[in-house]
């Protein structure tokens, strides 16, 4: 029991404290370089559960740009920050090639999104996630003690004859 609370603890933790980082992290997206670039392919993402179900699609799907900063080619696959945790339909439903802008690190141009949001919807899921790990953590290995004590000793009965 005490290596299930541990494990709980350790990644729910962990998922607190790296929400907590990228909420930082995420705040430098607003000061980021916008610029006109080409999307090239979007693929695989889930419209409906009937294209998806014929076309054999899933939510994680693709995207492929490319644009100039300084004369130097940059190919970007992002659609937005924490994309694996949850990308939301509406984000992508309208993305078709052409010519699209995207934001940009200007510090590191191929850190780029075609959605420089700051990723709130995908930050409360992983810090409800580690929130709940935390609690399994605390509560449920003194619950699945107690209950395997009772099966393993249950408690012995006494018969007491009160018709004397």
């Amino acid at each position: 029991m005490l290596i299930l609370r541990a494990v709980c603890y350790v990644i729910g933790l962990g998922l607190l404290i790296f929400t907590l980082y990228y909420n930082s992290y995420a705040t430098q997206f607003q000061s980021w370089e916008t610029t006109r670039a080409e999307l090239h392919a979007v693929s695989g993402f889930r419209v409906s559960r009937e294209i998806a179900a014929s076309e054999n699609e899933s939510n994680y799907g693709h995207v492929s740009f490319s644009f100039s900063v300084d004369g130097k080619r940059y190919i970007g696959y992002r659609v937005m920050p924490l994309q694996d945790v949850f990308l939301p339909t509406e984000k992508v439903i309208g993305l078709t090639p052409g010519h699209i802008r995207i934001s940009y690190n200007p510090e590191k141009p191929e850190e780029s999104f075609i959605f420089a949001d700051k990723p709130t919807e995908q930050m409360k899921i992983l810090a409800l996630i580690g929130m709940l790990l935390v609690f399994i953590g605390y509560f449920v290995p003194p619950m699945l003690s107690r209950m395997v004590d009772y099966v393993m000793h249950p408690p012995t009965r006494v018969d007491a004859d009160y018709m004397d």
